[in-house]
């Protein structure tokens, strides 16, 4: 993806922006540049994230708490730095961060979600549903994930599930028996 690995810079209130203008500063901006805030921000903090916009950065991770995606899209509204969700991307359930528009990008960690399986459906998952088709704004592709989650779950044939969908896998699906 880059043929340089970015820096990450981690990041606390009151240990944020000048941190982040010091090594823009000393490396230019041709430095790949991220900053890791491990949850230590409230929405309070949002103006003072927003001051991070300015340094073209590559992306603030983990800006609020991991279970927060509510917070974390609004926060997304404010920023022109893409937020990555990692610390809540801990399930399959990882698409609930990205529908309400809390982030644009996921690390998936395979040790976090259960396995390298595990890790790769979510990637999948992520991946068909944001990259399914040009969207013009994030609201237009969280208004499309729950018809995407539906074909997905219902009408996608899996090559692990001997071609079928993984609603196949659930036991007494809505309308399969009566």
């Amino acid at each position: 993806m880059w043929k340089r690995r970015p820096i990450k810079v981690k990041i606390a209130p009151g240990s944020d922006v000048e941190p982040v203008r010091a090594v823009r500063e000393r490396f230019g901006d041709d430095l790949l540049l991220q900053v890791d805030a491990n949850a230590a921000y409230t929405l309070v903090d949002a103006q003072q994230l927003t001051n991070l916009d300015e340094f073209g950065l590559l992306l603030i991770e983990q800006p609020l708490a991991n279970d927060d995606m509510v917070q974390h899209a609004q926060l997304a509204k404010l920023l022109r730095t893409p937020i990555c969700l990692d610390e809540s991307i801990e399930s399959a359930d990882a698409a609930t961060a990205i529908s309400p528009g809390a982030c644009s990008i996921i690390n998936i960690k395979p040790t976090r979600v259960g396995g390298y399986l595990e890790a790769r459906r979510i990637h999948d998952l992520a991946e068909e549903w944001a990259y399914q088709r040009p969207y013009t704004s994030n609201q237009e592709r969280t208004e499309a994930l729950a018809d995407f989650l539906h074909t997905y779950n219902h009408h996608r044939c899996h090559t692990a599930l001997d071609g079928h969908p993984p609603i196949n896998r659930v036991n007494n699906a809505s309308g399969q028996y009566s």
